[in-house]
This record gives structure tokens, sequence and C-alpha cells, in this order.
């Protein structure tokens, strides 16, 4: 008999593969809906189980998370249910409405991706100007009073950038 509670602590849930960008790391081949995608009962459900499952922190990513449409509700539902809740985002859908969004869900924390310098942000995740959305979205959230943070996919197109993404 084990004696560590086994439970899903921390999961990261990609609510959609829909995608605006066609970035040279995704994993998941983002890009068009998949057919057999939650619904949004089946998804709410899933938000549930988790938390009676005992899921202490539950991070929405993508695809683009912002481009699945009930978003704003499978977020709510995860902080009714008691459970930390983040969100992953590009940065290309944040504007004012969004970053409003944002603080009355309460998200926990909200990660915008930055890949590298201007250059080499935008060539990883093949969409001229992703590098300045994505720096006005984190500089929006950031002056809203939310915590945000940047990530980073580290590889060798951008490893001897981390520097210049920090800073």
């Amino acid at each position: 008999m084990s004696q560590f509670r086994l439970y899903p602590y921390n999961a990261v849930w990609e609510i959609t593969f829909i995608c605006n960008m066609r970035c040279l790391h995704c994993g998941t081949s983002a890009g068009e809906k998949r057919e057999d995608e939650l619904t949004t009962n089946e998804a709410l459900k899933l938000v549930d189980d988790l938390a009676d499952l005992g899921c202490e922190i539950l991070t929405l990513s993508g695809g683009e998370p912002l481009l699945r449409k009930d978003w704003k509700e499978l977020a709510q539902h995860a902080k009714e249910r008691k459970i930390k809740t983040g969100l992953v985002t590009n940065g290309w859908c944040v504007n004012d409405k969004v970053v409003k969004d944002f603080r009355k869900i309460g998200f926990d924390m909200i990660g915008v991706s930055f890949d590298g310098t201007q250059p080499t942000h935008d060539m990883i995740r093949r969409t001229p100007g992703s590098y300045e959305k994505a720096y006005l979205a984190l500089k929006m959230i950031k002056e809203s009073g939310q915590k945000v943070c940047a990530l980073t996919q580290v590889s060798q197109l951008n490893l001897k950038e981390l520097d210049d993404i920090y800073h």
C-alpha cells in the first residue's frame, strides 16, 4: 500500500487545438479545431471530475485558449470549484475587454509566451508582429494588477537570447 496520496495536483489542459499561429515548436500541431474536442458540458464535467479528484492547480492552454468560445465559462467554473486557475496565451487576442475578463475571473496566474527577441520570436511563431502583440499583452495584464509571467520554449533557436528575453 502506497504511503503517498496520488492525485492530479497540477494539470495543464489544452482546451482547444484552435490556434492563430503555427509555431515551429508546437507539439500538438495546433491550428484547426478537432472534431472530438469536448463540448462545453463535457468540459465543465471534466473540471468537476478534476476538482473531485483533488486537483489544486489547473492551467488552461491550447492551441490558443482565448479562441475557444467558452474559455471564460471553463475558467470561472474551475475558480468556483476552488481550483487555482491559470491561463497560457500567445497574447494575440488580448485586449482591454479580455484583460477585464481576466480580472473578473480572478486568474491566479496568466502566462504570455515569449520565444526570443523580436526577430526570433516572430520567426518561431511564424507570425509577423507576434512579439509586439505578446509584449503589449504582458504589459496590459501587468498594469491591471494581475499576476503575469513570460513563458519561453527554449531551443537552439533562442538559447543565446535568454538574457535578452529576461531583460
